[in-house]
């Protein structure tokens, strides 16, 4: 029961991680307020760095929730 309940929260991680790297645009960041901790306050380095590094962490993040998600759900079970 342990590992069914901790596969779906890490599922649930991985796949907004992976919404939140589509969903963040390059307007959003440069423009919006949701973003100006990370641009500004985080790290010392240009902007356009850390764009890049935001989305690099969502997509990692997200692909690493999702397979073990989809691990412990779906596949785990079955062996």
């Amino acid at each position: 029961m342990g590992d069914l309940v901790g596969g779906l929260l890490s599922l649930v991680t991985g796949v907004s991680c992976v919404y939140m790297f589509f969903y963040t645009t390059r307007y959003q960041f440069f423009y919006g307020k949701s973003y100006e901790i990370v641009k500004d306050i985080i790290t010392p380095l240009p902007a356009s760095f850390n764009y890049w590094l935001l989305k690099l962490l969502y997509l990692v993040g997200g692909l690493l929730g999702t397979g073990i998600g989809v691990w412990f759900v779906f596949i785990k079970p079955l062996l």
